[in-house]
């Protein structure tokens, strides 16, 4: 599976925004969140996430989802999937490289954190 999330992911007025072929896109957080943990329990692979980070008024910002999917499913971002940032906010952008980056460094150290907070794991499949 390969999730693509961006606020207008389905909006024909943004046709550069809309879901790519072959991948399934999430409008916010819930989305997100419902199709990794639909995936996750079926057995089903996530081969690709493709991050926007300004996900409209009242939502989660993009930046904070890849923190959740760290602390969560910590393989995903350590080379499990692919993992591109797509956001058109060039701060915002740079800032989740630099956070990917970081958690490939400190490999060991999300880890230990996921394993404190999950001491059974999660089931993969």
């Amino acid at each position: 599976m390969k999730i693509y999330l961006d606020d207008q992911c389905d909006d024909p007025e943004y046709p550069n925004r809309l879901t790519p072929d072959g991948w399934v896109g999430a409008k916010n957080f819930i989305e997100f969140k419902a199709t990794i943990e639909r995936a996750i329990a079926s057995g089903e692979l996530i081969e690709a996430m493709d991050f926007d980070n300004d996900l409209g008024e009242g939502e989660m910002e993009g930046n904070k989802i890849l923190d959740w999917v760290a602390e969560e499913y910590p393989d995903l971002v350590l080379g499990g999937a692919e993992i591109k940032i797509h956001s058109a906010n060039s701060v915002a952008r740079r800032g989740m490289e630099q956070q990917l980056e970081s958690y490939r460094r400190n490999e060991e150290l999300l880890r230990a954190s996921h394993q404190e907070r999950h001491p059974q794991g999660y089931a993969r499949k």
